[in-house]
């Protein structure tokens, strides 16, 4: 089945909508929502759909197959969920990813984006911000990060296996990784290409202007 909900500020009032479904069932959720905060807690669906202009919002302890968010302003905050694949798009505000089994894809023109203990493959793009990734697990999956202008921090457990290519323009790159660096690799100020641990998923860091840090734990 398909669940939808839309809805936006009328005359400046406040509208406060409360949909209480079971905990367990098939839907497609989707909401569309010109202005207004946005929260689903502790639900499984099938696929959840969130579309809006003006708001924050707060999904956590989900699970399901796919979930998007595409948010023009405002923040968003995941945490202790479960979904294959998740694709948020933001314009401006920032994005908190916390606790979370699932492939990762995230797009922002403007604002920070803090990614905590997440399993699964990481795709991260921005114009402008800062990216703070942190991962407790290490056995990771393949992480590519893509920065116009602002500061990526990639911390990971000092025993993770990876092949570290990190690109900075404009800044500097450093790591406190031992990089093992064989045949066309390169290291110096603003770029590290090479195995760390022996080598492994494939970790890509690129950033126009802005420094690149990979950090141990």
């Amino acid at each position: 089945g398909n669940l939808t909900a839309e809805f936006d500020s009328i005359m400046n009032s406040i509208v406060k909508m409360t949909v209480y479904l079971p905990k367990e069932n098939m839907f497609n959720l989707k909401i569309i929502s010109t202005s207004g905060n946005i929260k689903i807690h502790d639900m499984a669906f099938e696929n959840i759909d969130i579309l809006s202009t003006s708001g924050n919002s707060y999904i956590d302890g989900c699970s399901g197959k796919n979930l998007d968010i595409d948010l023009t302003s405002g923040n968003t905050n995941v945490s202790n969920v479960d979904f294959k694949d998740i694709q948020i798009n933001g314009t401006s505000g920032n994005i908190d990813v916390l606790t979370t089994q699932a492939n990762l894809n995230v797009e922002i023109l403007s604002g920070s984006v803090d990614i905590n203990d997440v399993s699964g493959s990481l795709d991260i793009q921005g114009s402008s911000g800062r990216i703070d990734v942190d991962l407790a697990n290490k056995d990771i999956k393949p992480i590519n990060i893509r920065l116009s202008s602002g500061d990526v921090r990639l911390t990971l457990d000092a025993e993770t296996k990876f092949n570290l290519d990190a690109q900075a323009s404009s800044g500097n790159v450093a790591t406190d990784f031992e990089v093992t660096i064989k045949g066309n690799s390169t290291s110096d100020d603003n770029s590290i290409v090479g195995k760390c641990n022996g080598g492994g998923s494939l970790v890509k860091l690129q950033v126009t202007s802005g420094d690149i840090n990979v950090l141990e734990k």
